[in-house]
């Protein structure tokens, strides 16, 4: 049958430059799943979703087990989003 394993640990960052001057490089940030390691969930969901433009979440099995999860975790990075954007100005 189909399974998923998880091959990322932690954080992979790759950066892409651009080969036009007139548009920006890209940075693509590949984070271990959610769940996989609670102690540094958190950490790494505010690194990524501070920088990242897009992210898409890839799950396991049907998508209503991880609604809840994540509306909490989005309401709280967009204050924490908030707050930096604040602290820049």
């Amino acid at each position: 049958g189909h399974h998923a394993s998880s091959k990322t640990k932690g954080i992979f960052i790759v950066l892409v430059p651009s080969t036009d001057p007139t548009k920006p490089s890209r940075l693509f940030i590949d984070t271990q799943g959610i769940g996989e390691n609670d102690k540094h969930d958190n950490t790494i969901l505010h690194l990524v979703y501070s920088v990242s433009n897009v992210i898409i979440y890839n799950f396991k099995g049907k998508f209503d087990g991880h609604k809840e999860r994540l509306t909490q975790t989005f309401t709280i990075l967009n204050k924490f989003r908030g707050f930096l954007n604040q602290m820049l100005e």
